[in-house]
């Protein structure tokens, strides 16, 4: 028997199984109330995260404003200082395209978190790509200013 048993395994018994119906009504409320728990739960952190971020773009354009006001260091010759110039003003141009183009709504659920947080760092990467080479020129003509953007 044991020969047997070996060659073609133990019969395994079969173990009782146990159904829980739910319906489907139920269910639908009980995953709808979960939702709404949740969402109550991250709005306020949402909340937070839009405030943190209107502050840095608020930093943002005063930042913009010193670049803009900022007089290249003693020294400079006129082709640096054109040169300097035109990047100065290239990266004020990005800071005001992510300025206008990343907008807090006002609406703080988790769905328009997302697709804020999709668009803003499109936005962000592209401005971060136009800038970092301009942001080389002038750490030499404008170092306060450089320091205070990077």
């Amino acid at each position: 028997m044991k020969f047997i048993e070996r060659l073609f395994g133990k019969k395994q018994e079969k173990k009782e199984s146990h159904y829980v119906v739910f319906e489907l009504v139920e269910l639908s409320s009980t995953v709808k109330a979960e939702i709404k728990k949740q969402e109550e739960i991250l709005r306020p952190v949402i909340k937070d995260k839009f405030e943190g971020i209107r502050l840095s773009l608020e930093e943002l354009d005063e930042l913009k404003k010193d670049l803009l006001k900022a007089d290249p260091i003693e020294g400079a010759g006129k082709r640096e200082e054109k040169l300097g110039d035109s990047n100065r003003d290239n990266i004020v141009y990005n800071l005001k395209i992510i300025h206008n183009k990343v907008k807090i709504p006002g609406n703080s659920s988790p769905v328009v978190a997302a697709e804020f947080y999709m668009d803003a760092k499109s936005t962000l990467k592209i401005g971060l790509d136009n800038t970092r080479r301009s942001l080389m020129y002038i750490k030499v003509l404008y170092p306060q200013e450089h320091q205070k953007i990077n």
